[in-house]
């Protein structure tokens, strides 16, 4: 905010102007309003005059510290979820390796795609009756909620972060941008669950398995076959319906290089179809969704702060 020439969007000059109102409510803040609507800028829209007034009061005051605080503790927070979400991804890999030499192939599937599965499943609910509940992760929660709970130094700042919060993580933006978040660390999961484990297959030899107490044989043959037909069609290679049944665990069998490249191939294309397209997809509809509420957020002029401002400001539209 220091650089004046930096372009600065619609949204954030309106929670600028709302985060002045946030501290404005605390105590009163005082701006010349010669200097918010000179008679040369007479013709200007009452949004506009509101920017500048918030301008100066930020000049005035020194306010660029308060203001800035809650994104800069949001983006740490983020980072942190972030890193979070990484290790997770890593350490689902490390746990589905059931000892040095073997894979368990539906166990490993199930912790990187089962929750992923039903965390997509929850979201299209939530977005589709409008559930704010199912439309963000925990992680996403945390990461919107730790600057406003952070202690803080004077109610200035208090104030400000609370607008911003408000503006953020509220109603139709807050909506999307939970969405973009949550979307963020389980691809972040995802991708790092899939790096970590195609660095493993490329430095040691793994034997593939699976095994099961309740379920035939014949069920994880028909699985394995369902998933396998969008991986063929790129391409991919996948275990037949033998190659399925010697690798249950318990049958003492040695697999060959092509056995275990053919599993290798069907679990990375798996998690690349199943797992990372769709969160991707995901993504960047909710991306474009919440680019689409930032545009179209306004603020609400029937407020009595608002109204009072008005009629400080537009009255000089009519001088000169």
């Amino acid at each position: 905010m220091h650089n004046q020439t930096v372009t600065i969007s619609n949204f954030d000059k309106r929670v600028l102007i709302e985060q002045v109102r946030y501290m404005e409510e605390e105590h009163t803040l005082t701006c010349d309003v010669a200097e918010v609507s000179p008679d040369h800028a007479a013709h200007t829209e009452f949004e506009d005059r509101l920017w500048q007034r918030a301008r100066c009061l930020v000049e005035r005051y020194d306010l660029y510290s308060a203001l800035g605080r809650a994104a800069r503790l949001s983006r740490y927070a983020k980072t942190a979820a972030l890193i979070v979400a990484a290790l997770l991804g890593v350490f689902g890999v490390v746990y589905a390796v059931t000892d040095s030499h073997t894979i368990n192939v539906y166990w490993l599937l199930l912790v990187l795609l089962g929750f992923n599965f039903i965390s997509m499943l929850l979201w299209l609910i939530g977005i589709s009756l409008n559930i704010e509940s199912l439309t963000a992760g925990r992680l996403a929660r945390l990461a919107s909620w730790l600057p406003g709970h952070l202690e803080n130094r004077t109610k200035s700042s208090t104030q400000a972060d609370r607008a911003w919060l408000a503006c953020n993580f509220a109603h139709g933006v807050g909506k999307w941008s939970f969405s973009t978040l949550s979307h963020q660390l389980w691809l972040v999961y995802l991708l790092f669950g899939l790096a970590y484990l195609v660095l493993l297959l490329m430095v040691r030899q793994y034997d593939f398995v699976w095994g099961t107490t309740l379920l035939s044989d014949a069920a994880f043959v028909r699985t394995t076959e369902v998933l396998s037909v969008p991986l063929e069609a790129l391409g991919l290679a996948t275990p037949s319906a033998d190659q399925v049944q010697d690798t249950r665990i318990g049958l003492d069998q040695t697999l060959t290089a092509e056995h275990r490249n053919r599993w290798a191939q069907f679990l990375l294309g798996a998690l690349l179809c199943f797992g990372i397209v769709p969160r991707t997809l995901l993504w960047c509809w909710s991306a474009i969704k919440c680019g689409y509420a930032r545009r179209h957020f306004a603020l609400d002029y029937y407020l009595p702060y608002y109204i009072s401002l008005r009629q400080q400001l537009m009255p000089l539209a009519s001088h000169g």
